[in-house]
């Protein structure tokens, strides 16, 4: 799982391997091995990982479906607009689910 995810955000913040491991002083053989699954990073590199890509250990390490703070800042770089679409969808939704489970 954890592979997986650093990959995605990785590529989201449109980083290479060689970019990510300048960033964390590691070469980039280890970021490699570790979205390979051959590696794994160390307490300390993931909190490093976790502050590059504003996203908490447990979304990294899979233990939750989304990263809250990842999802706020996406949302941040939408329209006005298109925030508003989200939060009639939302209440749709909501609104449908309280109908089914009557």
């Amino acid at each position: 799982m954890f592979s997986e995810i650093l990959k995605e955000l990785r590529e989201d913040n449109n980083h290479t391997q060689a970019d990510l491991a300048k960033l964390l002083g590691v070469a980039k053989s280890t970021v490699s091995n570790w979205e390979q699954k051959k590696s794994e990073p160390s307490f300390e590199q993931l909190c490093k990982i976790c502050d590059i890509y504003k996203a908490s250990a447990d979304y990294l390490l899979g233990r939750s479906a989304d990263d809250p703070q990842r999802r706020a800042e996406r949302l941040n770089q939408l329209s006005e607009e298109n925030k508003s679409h989200i939060r009639s969808y939302e209440k749709y939704l909501l609104s449908e689910q309280k109908s089914k489970s009557k």
